[in-house]
């Protein structure tokens, strides 16, 4: 991250970067990222833009398809230690509760999948836990941050954050 007239900005990546971090093949995507959930996570970061801690609190029912694509909404966020839900997004100033955003049909072909492989049915469940069977297992953004470490170093790319993918 740069310091531009005293205000902090972070590495934006380039389209390459953007392509060989989110391969087209999904069976690619998911062995590059080293499962189905983080494959669905950082994709899901990459399509919205939305902050870490609003996709960390995506439930079942925050994700939808429509005849046109698929759509996702977010009104909560999990706390940056990744202990506790909040009952908000930050949205200050932009007049809305909620951040609501479109989903690649790839992005949402993988949450097809992880809600199907993980059997998720409880439609308040978060899509993105640390482990399935212990319900409020949050992952935080330090364990996101580790993950997506080691993916930029397979990569040979240079170091960024999650917020990468805001910009």
């Amino acid at each position: 991250p740069r310091s531009i007239g005293g205000v902090r900005s972070s590495r934006i990546f380039s389209l390459y970067e953007q392509k060989l971090l989110m391969p087209d093949d999904l069976t690619e995507r998911i062995n590059l990222w080293g499962s189905l959930m983080w494959a669905s996570y950082f994709s899901v970061l990459a399509d919205t833009g939305m902050r870490p801690g609003e996709v960390m609190g995506l439930r079942v029912k925050d994700v939808y398809r429509t005849p046109q694509g698929y759509g996702v909404v977010a009104v909560q966020e999990v706390s940056s230690d990744g202990k506790r839900i909040k009952q908000r997004v930050k949205t200050s100033g932009k007049g809305m509760e909620k951040r609501v955003a479109l989903l690649s049909g790839s992005t949402g072909l993988l949450i097809e999948e992880l809600v199907k492989v993980y059997q998720i049915t409880d439609e308040e469940e978060c899509l993105f836990l640390k482990y399935r069977n212990i319900k409020d297992s949050y992952i935080g953004i330090d364990t996101a941050n580790k993950h997506m470490k080691g993916v930029l170093k397979k990569l040979k790319l240079e170091e960024a954050s999650q917020y990468s993918f805001r910009h």
